[in-house]
């Protein structure tokens, strides 16, 4: 949660207001915002090579892990433009990214259970919700950090990289 002092809509009060604000809330809200959107997709990328071998037994789809999530982001990118041009406020953006991605880590871990393809399809359908909502979530961050607090625009680098 950002100090309510970095909360002002004059981008040039702005400026001001950061100087005098003490940065590591803000830095340790960043780090975190930024991990909890970062960490599923990141998580499902390095295991996709097990899923796929070793608990599914279709060691040639490997790949369509990282296809499909990255698909699934270039989706996300007009979900996103879609969801500010109707005006769908920030709150509800990080419940929406947060509520995709627990119900699809969820469900990758269920499909687990399951064996051969039809395993495979229940978890390459989750991985593909968890791209979407991981983009959906850079956009929206990304553009709360640009525009309160620049210098933490640096922070989130520690993710994807998307």
């Amino acid at each position: 949660v950002l100090p309510r002092r970095c909360m002002s809509s004059d981008p040039r009060g702005d400026h001001e207001t950061m100087k005098s604000t003490s940065a590591a809330p803000i830095r340790a809200a960043v780090a975190l915002a930024a991990v909890l959107n970062n960490l599923p997709f990141c998580l499902i990328a390095s295991a996709a090579q097990h899923l796929s071998d070793d608990v599914f037994q279709l060691p040639t789809l490997t790949a369509a892990f990282t296809f499909v999530m990255t698909g699934a982001c270039l989706v996300g990118m007009l979900v996103s433009l879609l969801l500010m041009r109707h005006g769908v406020s920030f709150k509800q953006r990080v419940v929406l990214v947060l509520g995709l991605q627990l119900v699809a880590t969820a469900t990758i871990v269920l499909s687990t259970r399951m064996r051969g393809a039809g395993g495979m399809a229940l978890a390459l359908a989750s991985a593909a919700v968890l791209g979407l909502s991981q983009f959906v979530g850079e956009v929206t961050h990304l553009s709360l950090v640009a525009r309160r607090y620049p210098p933490a625009l640096g922070i989130w680098g520690m993710g994807t990289g998307l």
